[in-house]
């Protein structure tokens, strides 16, 4: 052999694991529940039992190869020494044609690991064998991940086993989501209970459950720690185990800190009560230099504590480390420290820790006054719970005569929805701060004053309260977050334009200064003016602002009429989704203050769902849960109009006509915005009850409001009422054709579509008049299709319209909804009066043959090749060809890619790189028969590969070929898109899953694929062309993200993204867009970005606040 075998075999001998560790029934039935599985990746900090694990893994397998890394395998060559002499264990000589790119000298790394990749392939053909890579935390080398994951990809006999200390190298992910695939992490490592007592059990040790209670938060599951512990036990001989934490602390000050030196113990005993904390932050505290170097020793020695992710390096010790130390220091010498603790927290901007260190030193006063300057904006950012803790923590007599505490107090019952608690704290705090002159604290509690005033319906008492502090002057409240809230109560009674001009001004300045909390609280209220506004997109760009750093899981709680925009727009699904989870963590937290709304943006989810009796139901809890927790008053009236038009709908007209009079009841002294509201349900309400003109006298009044002060959605359905009420009543048309304009617009410009699909839609007057008088086409066709059959009948009756332009309109709806069924009703306009009806007709009848092409009964074999090369067969039960040998597959891709016959020599050349003709001539045979026998098999006897003149060729009859259909459909688009073509080429793009044959690297696959990749890249261009000029932005990104990660140097491009961003109402994703393309432009060519390009960017910057026909930026 080519190298010493004797040395390397020292490497590849498995780990001798101790008898008495527990079998872990628990993750060993991940495996043994999914005999497909192929690879398992353990990734955790040392002593979690990951070696332990992949040995019990290993012991189900009969053959194993287990290969114990360090940083001398990061190496592709000395790797592969490893792993050949680790399989010729079971094989000798298996690598015999390998071993000669080593004996050569000049290793070609590629074709060396292809060469081992084959030959191991050809051994597994037959059996089974597991590969353990134990450490794989030391391979960086890409050459090796890449070889890695080839090997699993084209070797199925192959499983392979990781463990690593970091997390898996990212060529790795799309093989751990795979269903064949197992990650499991420090968590799922960790010992439940169950274990801890299966492990006491195992060594003998009997346990009382509040022992094993303690000794799992003692340890996490720690598998080490748990082990030390036990180990403490033995030592000292004990047969009980009540006085765990003492013993595993005297164990491990007497054998293991003791063996450090003076200066790191030191280190221990000064920072042990430490939270997440920074090198930087101990030398402040210690007034040392050196904390980096010791800690960085610790985390070498594995001692006990954490490198958290992210950068700085922040670490965390173990809560061992506080077991040892408590009690064991001096306690005023801590005290000391906790107290520097508390202000350096401070000073570096982490208030949180900074309460901690001071409650746990117990400076009460210290605590309170930074309790008091962050608590507000902690309660206004939803984490009133943190607060509450926080003062609890405080002594009652502090409390008592604290105005600073009180006024937190108020404001968390207020959060909690109890107005009555929340109005006692308020009304407690507010002389307090008067008397003691303190007007910075008076002002801030008559804000909040204001909003329980304007929470419990008494808007007037709340706007006097508010313009007795002068509350609009924006010197004074500049990023003063409890009263922005404050300042849109004001506005918004009387001018929504104000509130939203002046809150601009004020993001613009906390962005100018990056003052991250001011934007998150601006950008929140902005959001709900602008869904009050009905500009969605704006609201939609604001809610990402206030989300930028949410933590993971608890955006949720911030998506108050977010749920309700994805409803309007169509998207019910995604809505319900939303909601559902907002109402999870809602309730969670005990957000109480919100759930009622939450729970009405569910009903009217499954309101326009057609579940009328879930919607009800949902209805009422929200009237009951704002009734429970005494909740704002808006919520109840909005509630209970809802319900009254949900019991109308559903004809129990004498209750919705009770509840519309306690409606109108509670509205007085509404705003105008709530009242509004009310009255255009209301409208429809007396119609339905039999008062046509009270009705509709309600609903034109509720117009005049909603114009005056602006909001788009409630106006654009209430035009739509209108419409519905005055079509056909013959002087009334022109006003209904008015009215149905307005509709539309709105409805277009904001993607109001729900209020067009709703099962009881009483706006199908507007989509008539829509077609009649082409308003709004484009969204006119899309709530068509949308409607499905409902859509159709409507379609059916303008199919003899004398307009030529309106029986055009609806031909590409027709076909979308009915599909090939459309024929029927196309064939009479084949001999239409208008030629361009006569022509698109018949185009249209054209491609709805070639589609309605039945392949089943005459293609048997399907070949996929945009991407990993599959074939499967045709009928209903589809079956993937199976392979002998990787040459058999190569072959055939080789047939499916040649589109005339090719003769035996030139296929050698082609498929054997070259190689001499004579010699490979029987291999070429061989190879052909294994590929006709497993296309019989497969699909049954028939000639698939034809043989003529001496040359060969695929019999077409029997194959479909995706990358000719692409070819196909590609050449034929049309110079103008409609939505039928769109919809129809997002299918077959949905179907380019990869470049061509990407897992084949043969010469003449690379011209074609380059070829494919461009017609693919213009589909997508062609097709974002179209969705920008018809305003369906999100598409528009989609496809754009694609092209400009294969040309980021496209000016054309990238142009077309920014402008899709700023549709969607992201100005931050322009900006970064921009700037991206700025640096590849100056990397790739030395340039800069023309002057159209900067014009175009700063126009689009330039849009806040603004309209803009975004469509007509580009041409």
């Amino acid at each position: 052999m080519f190298f010493n075998k004797q040395l390397i075999l020292s490497k590849l001998a498995p780990p001798k694991i101790d008898q008495g560790m527990i079998f872990r029934k628990r993750l060993l039935n991940l495996f043994n529940t999914n005999p497909d599985w192929r690879i398992g990746f353990f990734s955790a900090p040392a002593g979690f039992g990951k070696t332990v694990l992949m040995s019990q893994v290993a012991a189900s397998i009969k053959q194993t190869v287990w290969y114990q890394l360090d940083e001398y395998d990061n190496d592709p060559y000395t790797f592969l020494k490893y792993l050949i002499v680790g399989f010729e264990h079971f094989c000798p000589s298996l690598f015999d044609k390998t071993s000669i790119f080593f004996s050569t000298g000049n290793i070609n790394t590629r074709e060396l690991m292809v060469a081992f990749a084959n030959e191991l392939n050809g051994f597994l053909l037959s059996q089974e064998i597991l590969l353990v890579l134990d450490d794989f935390q030391f391979i960086e080398e890409t050459n090796i991940h890449r070889l890695i994951r080839e090997l699993l990809l084209y070797i199925p006999k192959l499983r392979i086993l990781i463990s690593s200390r970091s997390n898996p190298p990212a060529v790795f992910y799309k093989l751990i989501v795979n269903e064949s695939a197992f990650h499991l992490e420090a968590t799922d490592l960790a010992f439940t209970k169950q274990e801890i007592e299966s492990f006491l059990s195992l060594k003998k040790i009997q346990t009382p459950p509040d022992t094993i209670t303690n000794l799992m938060s003692n340890t996490a599951g720690w598998a080490i720690a748990l082990n030390l512990m036990v180990r403490s036990s033995y030592i000292k001989k004990e047969a009980r185990l009540d006085k765990i934490s003492s013993d595993i602390c005297d164990y491990l000050i007497e054998e293991v800190l003791q063996q450090f030196p003076e200066e790191i113990q030191g280190f221990l005993s000064s920072t042990f009560f430490l939270e997440d904390f920074t090198p930087e932050f101990c030398d402040q505290l210690l007034q040392r230099k050196d904390s980096a170097i010791i800690l960085n020793y610790l985390e070498k020695q594995h001692f006990f504590i954490y490198l958290l992710d992210g950068a700085p390096k922040k670490y965390r010790y173990h809560d061992l480390i506080r077991g040892i130390f408590k009690g064991r220091v001096d306690q005023v010498q801590l005290a000391d420290l906790m107290d520097r603790a508390g202000k350096l927290a401070w000073e570096n901007g982490d208030p949180n820790r900074s309460i901690g260190y001071y409650i746990s030193a117990g400076k009460y006063e210290e605590a309170v006054a930074v309790i008091y300057e962050i608590g507000e904006r902690f309660i206004l950012e939803e984490n009133w719970q943190q607060v509450d803790r926080w003062i609890k923590l405080i002594p009652a007599g502090i409390i008592d005569g604290e105005e600073r505490l009180a006024i937190l107090r108020a404001g968390i019952e207020y959060c909690n929805g109890s107005l009555r608690e929340a109005e006692k704290w308020i009304n407690l705090a507010v002389p307090k701060f008067a008397n003691k002159k303190d007007q910075l604290g008076f002002e801030r509690a008559i804000a909040l004053q204001a909003r329980i005033l304007y929470s419990k319906g008494d808007y007037l008492g709340s706007k006097n309260l508010l313009e007795s502090i002068n509350i609009s002057d924006s010197d004074s409240w500049k990023y003063d977050l409890p009263n922005i809230q404050s300042l849109v109560i004001f506005f918004s009674i009387g001018r929504l334009d104000l509130a939203i001009n002046y809150l601009q001004k004020q993001l613009k300045q906390a962005e100018l200064h990056d003052v991250q909390y001011a934007i998150k609280h601006i950008s929140r209220a902005l959001r709900a003016l602008y869904y009050i506004e009905g500009n969605y997109q704006k609201a939609l760009e604001m809610h990402r602002k206030s989300i930028r750093n949410s933590d993971p899981g608890m955006e949720f709680l911030n998506h108050m009429t977010i749920v309700t925009i994805y409803h309007d727009w169509g998207e019910l699904d995604q809505a319900l989704e939303m909601a559902e989870k907002s109402i999870k963590v809602k309730e969670k937290v005990n957000f109480n203050a919100a759930l009622p709304y939450a729970y009405h943006e569910l009903a009217t989810i499954y309101m326009d769902r057609g579940d009328l009796k879930q919607a009800e139901n949902y209805f009422n809890h929200s009237i009951k849960i704002t009734q429970e927790v005494e909740g704002q008053k808006f919520f109840l009236i909005l509630s209970r109009i809802y319900l009254a038009w949900c019991l109308c709908i559903q004809g129990r007209l004498s209750e919705s006509m009770e509840l519309l009079n306690l409606v109108l009841k509670d509205c007085k002294g509404q705003v105008n915005y709530i009242r509004a509201i009310c009255q255009v349900y209301g409208g429809m309400i007396l119609v339905k009850n039999g008062s046509y003109s009270d009705g509709l006298s309600m609903l034109q009044n509720a117009k005049k409001v909603l114009k005056r002060i602006k909001t788009r959605y409630p106006l654009c359905l209430c035009n739509g009422f209108l419409t519905g009420l005055l079509a056909g009543h013959g002087d009334n048309e022109a006003v209904a054709l008015k009215n149905a304009v307005e509709c539309l617009r709105l409805a277009a410009e904001g993607n109001f579509i729900q209020i067009f699909l709703a099962p009881f839609n009483h706006l199908e007057p507007v989509i008539r008049l829509g077609i009649k008088h082409n308003i709004e086409m484009p969204f006119v066709q899309r709530i068509l299709v949308k409607l499905g059959q409902s859509g159709l009948k409507i379609i059916m009756d303008f199919l003899d319209d004398p307009d030529p332009k309106v029986r055009l309109s609806i031909l590409s709806p027709m076909v979308e909804i009915a599909g090939s069924k459309a024929k029927k009703y196309l064939i009479k306009l084949l001999n239409d009066e208008d030629q361009d009806v006569r022509i698109f007709t018949k185009t249209i009848i054209q491609q709805l043959e070639e589609e309605s092409v039945d392949y089943s009964s005459e293609k048997l074999l399907n070949i996929q090749s945009l991407g990993a090369f599959t074939i499967f067969t045709t009928g209903e039960e589809k079956v993937t060809v199976s392979w002998p040998t990787k040459k058999a597959r190569d072959l055939l891709a080789y047939f499916a890619h040649q589109e005339k016959p090719v003769n035996r020599e030139r296929i050698i050349e082609e498929m054997w790189l070259g190689s001499d003709k004579k010699n490979y001539i029987p291999l070429f045979h061989t190879t052909l028969y294994h590929l006709r026998q497993s296309l019989n098999k497969a699909a049954g006897e028939n000639d698939y590969i034809l043989y003529h003149n001496g040359e060969y060729q695929l019999a077409d009859d029997y194959f479909i070929n995706d990358r000719i259909k692409f070819k196909e459909i590609v050449s034929s688009i049309p110079k103008i898109l409609d939505v039928d073509f769109a919809n129809y080429l997002e299918e077959i793009l949905s179907k380019y899953q990869g470049e061509y044959l990407e897992d084949l690297d043969y010469k003449w696959v690379m011209t074609e694929r380059e070829y494919l990749k461009r017609l693919e890249m213009e589909t997508r261009f062609k097709l974002a062309k179209y969705y920008l000029k018809t305003r369906q932005y999100p598409n528009v990104v989609n496809h754009l993200r694609d092209l400009v990660e294969g040309n980021p140097v496209s000016e054309e491009y990238n142009s077309m993204l920014m402008i899709g961003h700023a549709g969607l109402g992201d100005r931050i994703a322009v900006k970064r867009q921009f700037q991206l393309f700025k640096k590849a432009l100056r990397e790739e060519l030395g340039l800069d970005p023309s002057s159209e390009m900067r014009r175009l960017y700063y126009n689009l910057c330039a849009t806040q606040g603004k309209t803009i026909e975004l469509a007509n930026v580009y041409q």
